[in-house]
């Protein structure tokens, strides 16, 4: 099973590199390292005087939603964001130039740092109204040093009235039932570094948010120390090592109803003057 996790993972991470490139699942595992990667992705420029790769931030912005969204007045609409990037990115939505809602890995880029995350990020508007026409939103991400702004989503409202059932609907307001709206489908990070897996929720009323292991059990942090349940849903590992790899769940739960996601967690070795700087030249080409 963790092999052909391990091997979906690679074929992700270099899908810009022929596949005869890619080392086989044995030969990898024995490897685990990233110089691995090096070897993926040389160029001359990435390599400092001491023959180690230099370190450089680096960030990839995808907007599944299309660019123009025709709505109904009183419906709902959601808008997709994937972010990559290393140190693990964090994701900002804004409207115009108002920021909406901040998640993903935020002030953990100082916990773990080092590594290659993926951010899933949603912003979700439960009922459109007339003032949504001809709004502008933009996914922006950030890692580092780095951001990337998405192009805008603009909103077309069509239709409707005050008397509208969706209109009612958007007047009632009420109970909403829970809803992830960020989370990290794949980090690979170094071992011994602390890493924070990042599970965002939110519901009316407000959901309780907590993790399951990979036998699919819920994390215990009386039995072991290195995991920690933070106030904003985030896993906390400490000293993260190999042991640790595999799926990790995040269950948003509350009386109205519960949503799940899952995180790929891949731990990787240290090696002296590389960390995870390899990576970026892969996914750079």
């Amino acid at each position: 099973m963790a092999s052909s996790r391990i091997a979906i993972l690679l074929v992700f991470t270099v899908s810009s590199i022929h596949a005869a490139i890619i080392p086989s699942v044995p030969e990898y595992l024995e490897q685990n390292s990233l110089p691995l990667f090096a070897r993926l992705g040389e160029k001359e420029d990435d390599f400092g005087e001491r023959g180690g790769l230099r370190r450089r931030d680096w960030v990839k912005v995808s907007v599944t939603t299309p660019q123009f969204i025709r709505v109904p007045m009183g419906a709902r609409v959601e808008l997709h964001c994937d972010v990559m990037g290393s140190p693990p990115p964090s994701v900002q939505w804004n409207r115009g130039l108002q920021t909406l809602q901040e998640q993903g890995f935020e002030e953990s880029n100082d916990i773990g740092g080092t590594g290659v995350a993926k951010v899933r990020s949603k912003l979700v508007i439960d009922c459109v109204l007339p003032h949504h026409q001809s709004m502008q939103y933009t996914c922006k991400g950030i890692s580092g040093s780095q951001a990337v702004i998405s192009n805008p989503i603009t909103l077309l409202v069509q239709g409707g009235n005050s008397t509208s059932l969706g209109s009612e609907r958007c007047r009632a307001g009420g109970i909403k039932v829970p809803r992830i709206n960020s989370w990290s489908p794949i980090i690979m990070e170094t071992m011994g570094t602390n890493i924070a897996l990042p599970c965002f929720a939110e519901g009316n009323p407000r959901p309780t948010v907590y993790w399951l292991d990979k036998k699919n059990e819920p994390i215990d942090e009386s039995s072991d120390s290195r995991f920690k349940m933070l106030e904003t849903g985030e896993l906390l590992i400490t000293k993260l090592n190999w042991e640790d790899m595999g799926d990790y769940k995040c269950v948003a739960e509350s009386p109205q109803g519960h949503e799940t996601a899952e995180t790929f967690l891949y731990p990787m070795l240290q090696v002296k003057n590389t960390k995870a700087e390899a990576l970026e030249s892969i996914m750079q080409d």
